[in-house]
């Protein structure tokens, strides 16, 4: 009889959806953690047999299953939420900016980070892939409340940045923000030109100099808008992925956020670079943006994740209505159920987007050697019975409330839906009382907030 080993955390009796290259599904499974990492996965009885642990969770009645990945949002914007409404993107964009000018300073950020990436927690997302103004500060939130963040330093070129940067001056600070987190356990770096109509070609090259650098992803937006679309061909002759592929941005360590107006060329041509595509149908939608053509980037092979875009467009960043949507609409525009399957939506919300960011070795599967990075969502409502389908219970019945435990890096963040590391109330009373300060200056200009 071998002796048992000693892990810090150990679940049993859980239905676990690995979402492993095999797709195993264990009725009655158990997993063991140590330190940061998953050290064992299996059904119940091997694991209980085969590991003594400081802490044991029953994970009767719940599923239990990787982190969701959030693969596009700017989450500190969430102070602006249902602020800035019923705009096409360019007008949304000008009076959003107009506000974030004004009232972003790095103690607003900070409460914004701590709203957003306890929000995200609460819905079961574990790591986020986040542009916006100070990633410094955001960082720093995110290992306090021990959220997984993939941030860095963005690039716009606009007069008085809220940071106060000058443009050419932002790749030197941006080295040391990725030199600071190189190596860092939660934070991932990346660097993040906005869009190819905020960016000149000087500093698109700077950007992909300074990713190339330190060998990691870039991230920018592309092909959102019809207007966006023409301005680029207008001004450089080419449709914005081609102006990116002609300055060499588009590799397969690029991400592009949304997509949405990408053609059939387009399409390969992403296949071929490797590039991957965050969609946001929600934030698409409710700007009046349109309808990405998932279905043909999927049948073609380009790397599709999901993301909530900013909780100032889409003001939520629950990420199970995103899912939900992806499958919904690509089966109604094509009159075709079968598109999109469940399976294939939850795939892109964990492995899948684990791969497209280059941290498959990481995270968004439950296996040995993987990062700790895990959910609890309880069966035990109304709306969760009956189970036939896991993947068909995930998509199209599962939600945020359902969500019970959270972990990251082997740490309990959320336990019974009660967060361990931040003081919500708290954090709730500061942003109520900051709201009253947004809303004031918004209401001096023009238009209101609105």
């Amino acid at each position: 009889m071998t002796d048992k080993r000693l892990a810090d955390l150990v679940l049993l009796h859980g239905l676990v959806v690995t979402m492993d290259a095999g797709w195993r599904v264990l009725e009655d499974g158990g997993l063991a953690v140590s330190g940061q990492d998953i050290v064992a996965v299996g059904p119940s009885a091997e694991i209980a047999a085969g590991y003594d642990a400081t802490e044991t969770i029953d994970a009767s009645g719940h599923i239990v299953m990787p982190g969701l990945i959030n693969a596009h949002t700017h989450a500190p914007a969430v102070l602006f939420r249902g602020l800035v409404e019923d705009l096409e993107l360019e007008p949304w964009l000008a009076r959003s900016w107009q506000i974030e000018k004004k009232m972003l300073n790095p103690d607003s950020i900070r409460l914004g980070a701590q709203m957003a990436h306890t929000e995200m927690i609460h819905s079961g997302t574990t790591t986020g892939l986040d542009m916006y103004w100070f990633p410094e500060v955001s960082a720093e939130v995110a290992k306090q409340i021990g959220f997984r963040l993939m941030t860095g330093p963005a690039y716009l070129e606009t007069p008085d940045p809220p940071d106060h940067i000058p443009d050419a001056q932002r790749t030197d600070h941006g080295r040391e923000f990725l030199q600071q987190y190189r190596n860092d356990p939660l934070i991932i770096t990346c660097v993040q030109p906005h869009s190819t109509y905020t960016v000149s070609p000087r500093y698109l090259a700077e950007a992909r100099d300074l990713a190339d650098e330190y060998h990691v992803l870039l991230n920018t937006h592309a092909a959102e808008s019809p207007i966006e679309v023409k301005t680029i061909e207008q001004k450089y002759g080419l449709r914005p992925p081609g102006h990116l592929d002609a300055q060499g941005l588009l590799t397969a360590r690029t991400v592009l956020a949304h997509g949405v107006f990408l053609n059939h060329d387009e399409i390969d041509l992403l296949a071929t670079r490797g590039t991957a595509v965050a969609h946001c149908p929600i934030s698409n939608l409710k700007l009046g943006a349109g309808i990405a053509p998932v279905n043909g980037m999927l049948n073609r092979g380009v790397k599709v994740m999901v993301g909530t875009d900013g909780a100032q467009s889409s003001n939520d960043l629950n990420l199970w209505p995103v899912m939900r949507m992806t499958a919904l609409l690509q089966k109604g525009i094509h009159n075709d159920p079968t598109l999109v399957p469940a399976r294939q939506v939850v795939n892109m919300a964990t492995r899948g987007a684990a791969e497209a960011l280059g941290l498959a070795d990481q995270i968004g599967t439950l296996e040995a050697g993987k990062r700790a990075d895990l959910i609890l969502l309880d069966l035990g409502q109304t709306h969760s019975l009956p189970l036939y389908d896991v993947y068909l219970h995930l998509l199209y019945a599962a939600g945020r409330e359902d969500v019970s435990t959270v972990i990251i890096n082997g740490q309990k963040v959320m336990h019974e839906r009660q967060m361990l590391t931040i003081d919500e109330r708290e954090t709730n009373d500061r942003a109520r009382a900051l709201s009253r300060q947004i809303q004031a200056y918004a209401q001096t200009l023009s238009g209101g907030g609105r």
